[in-house]
């Protein structure tokens, strides 16, 4: 019977014949997957006992990472990337332990752990300015900025991205150069300066297509096809998003193709085409469930939700009876006004139960504002929207703190009308 130090020496024999399955081809590392998890997990289980398994737990970070990102769930490429940097602080290697800590921050990001996710990234900065390595502050201050965007702190993370950028500029580095420039872009998107960012978007996608940079080609037209988008320009943009999908799913970037697929549903449903929102924010869903990504699955959900109502909406003609109800108000039609109102009632009963936004069921306030943001801000049916500007604010309370943005979307949409 063979003793625990044959036992333990086996499996780490075991381990490191299975990272180096880690560089063979997709289809072997797939095949391999459950073998090669194992081992990953023995080794977390036992680092620091020998020096030998830490550098073992980096190197299966190192070498796994790109697979990770394209097959598995964020769950697995957390564990892996702290482990790894658990492994580099251990052995004191600063270096690798601000890769590993980028890649932490950036991964929190993605599972909708912003906060958390900025406070491991700006830990990796301050070890790269003490370390004075202008490559991993590069790096860094890009996972910072990116954060700062998720936290919708848009000048933070425009000052973030400034500063990489003079730096990307010196390394003479143009990929991260162009993504640089995509952040900026996504800052002015964020901040609602669209046409700021579609010519941020341009200038990163002339840089991808003169260094044939196909995933970074991707990440520009689908940024310059939301900007288009919100520009009122949706036709535009979903020839741009069209694009961007066909790219994603050729080199298999389903983070980026997620978004895609998100913003062709706000673009057909900004068109009028419901049946396409729905299908692609249903995929957006799909695929944002699949990989764990809860914020995405969140904005997919009010997608579907808000297209339904939208859908209800128009086969009811709520509008319509509103306009009803209000002059049957006027001409004292009580009874007339009652079973429209019965009928308005129904209409949220079963919005109620479309509509979500972060797991709770929105109420009729919530979708009263809801319908008059978007009808106004993205549909710019400003009518529309002033009819449901107008029942939100009658339905608030007086010291409710959306009343006053409520009351500027109906002024602007007053004047909008007008002009």
């Amino acid at each position: 019977m063979p003793s625990l130090h044959d036992l333990y020496l086996k499996q780490k024999r075991c381990a490191e014949y299975y990272w180096q399955k880690l560089i063979t081809s997709d289809d072997q590392f797939e095949q391999d997957w459950a073998q090669i998890r194992y081992s990953q997990e023995w080794l977390a289980a036992h680092m620091h006992e020998d020096s030998f398994l830490d550098v073992l737990c980096m190197q299966y970070c190192q070498q796994g990472w790109y697979r990770l990102a394209k097959h598995h769930p964020l769950s697995v490429r957390l564990s892996w990337a702290e482990t790894a940097s658990q492994a580099a602080e251990f052995l004191k290697d600063t270096e690798s332990q601000i890769t590993f800590l980028s890649l932490v921050g950036e991964t929190y990001g993605f599972a909708g752990e912003y906060k958390r996710g900025l406070k491991i990234a700006q830990k990796a900065l301050g070890l790269a300015r003490r370390a004075k390595s202008q490559q991993q502050i590069l790096q860094a201050l890009h996972i910072v900025a990116s954060a700062y965007v998720d936290l919708d702190d848009y000048d933070h993370a425009a000052k973030a991205y400034k500063e990489s950028l003079e730096i990307a500029i010196v390394l003479d580095h143009p990929t991260v150069v162009g993504d640089i420039l995509v952040g900026l872009a996504d800052c002015y998107l964020g901040s609602d300066k669209y046409h700021y960012a579609a010519e941020y978007y341009k200038r990163a996608l002339l840089i991808f297509e003169h260094i044939d940079d196909d995933l970074g080609i991707a990440k520009a037209v689908q940024g310059l096809g939301a900007a288009l988008i919100y520009l009122n320009q949706a036709e535009r943009g979903r020839d741009y998003l069209h694009r961007a999908l066909r790219l994603t799913r050729r080199i298999s970037d389903r983070n980026t193709e997620t978004i895609v697929l998100r913003n062709l549903g706000i673009a057909n449903e900004q068109l009028g085409n419901f049946k396409k929102a729905l299908f692609y924010y249903e995929q957006c869903l799909m695929l944002a469930e699949e990989a764990g990504d809860r914020s995405m699955v969140s904005k997919a959900r009010y997608g579907i939700g808000l297209v339904a109502i939208k859908q209800l909406e128009l086969e009811l003609n709520i509008v319509g009876i509103r306009r009803k109800l209000d002059l049957a108000k006027r001409n004292r039609e009580y009874k007339k006004a009652e079973g429209l109102e019965r009928q308005i009632n129904w209409f949220y009963t079963l919005a109620q139960g479309s509509l979500a936004l972060e797991g709770e069921v929105l109420n009729r306030i919530n979708i009263e504002l809801s319908m008059a943001m978007n009808l106004g801000m993205k549909d710019h049916d400003y009518e529309s929207a002033i009819i449901y500007c107008e029942r939100g604010l009658s339905l608030l309370k007086p010291d409710d703190p959306r009343v006053a943005t409520v009351s500027s979307w109906l002024q602007e949409y007053r004047q909008k009308l007008n002009e």
